[in-house]
């Protein structure tokens, strides 16, 4: 049994017209390829949830360090230069 098969044809259902074997659905008529796709139940529960108002506060914080951090050794290495 191979592990990866190369060139693998894929026709839809639908239509005939071929499709990777990656393709969720059908480029030419839309067909569904892949029915199974939404009935599978949500994903992994995250410690964290990138959505709360504690997340952004942080991401802010951190990009302004950086953003500081940045400008400082800019302006070190431009007026080392005269």
């Amino acid at each position: 049994m191979p592990l990866l098969r190369r060139n693998h044809p894929r026709r839809c259902p639908s239509c005939g017209y071929q499709v990777t074997p990656f393709a969720a659905g059908c480029g030419l008529c839309g067909a569904e390829l892949d029915p199974r796709r939404h009935r599978r139940g949500p994903g992994p529960r995250l410690p964290w949830s990138p959505s709360t108002p504690a997340t952004y506060a942080l991401m802010i914080v951190v990009g302004c360090v950086i953003v500081s951090t940045v400008a400082g050794l800019l302006f070190l290495a431009l007026g080392s230069l005269r």
